[in-house]
């Protein structure tokens, strides 16, 4: 299991949680729902997220290609 930090700019947007097992799996899930989050989010569309395990350790941050940019 995992939590989702959506970032704009490095700062949290909004935060989920992926009930996967697997590092790769979850990364192409959230992946995947990157352009429904920024459809939940129009104003501050999120530009990357990480990856942080249960003890709250990031394990991943991966940057993301906007309409904006």
């Amino acid at each position: 299991m995992f939590a989702v930090e959506w970032l704009r700019q490095g700062v949290p947007v909004d935060r989920e949680t992926s009930a996967l097992g697997n590092l790769a799996d979850a990364v192409a899930t959230t992946r995947a729902r990157a352009e429904l989050v920024a459809a939940r989010h129009p104003l501050d569309e999120p530009d990357g997220f990480r990856l942080l395990d249960l003890t709250g350790a990031v394990l991943i941050t991966f940057k993301l290609l906007t309409k904006r940019q």
